[in-house]
């Protein structure tokens, strides 16, 4: 795959990479030494911490023992709901 890109290509991804690694690095040294850093981390990782709370909280109602899909499934077959989360032998 790597002998149908073009020379230029080539030349340039590793010119790319440095110059990424470099703004990184300068970012993070600079993100050590100003005042309202933890401001900008929160801003940063803020997306990622935002996307698997609803995640959580959506496994969290299917494995409920009263309201959640999984025992809905299962109470339709003939099967007693279960405690999915509390029991340790089925979490």
């Amino acid at each position: 795959m790597l002998e149908e890109l073009p020379r230029s290509l080539k030349l340039k991804s590793p010119q790319y990479i440095l110059a990424l690694l470099s703004i990184v690095i300068s970012l993070g040294i600079a993100l050590g030494k100003m005042r309202f850093a933890p401001v900008y981390e929160l801003i940063y990782f803020l997306p990622f911490i935002i996307s698997w709370v609803p995640l959580a909280v959506i496994w969290k109602w299917m494995y409920d023992p009263t309201y959640g899909i999984f025992n809905y499934v299962i109470g339709l077959v003939g099967i007693a709901p279960r405690g999915w989360l509390v029991n340790p032998k089925l979490s």
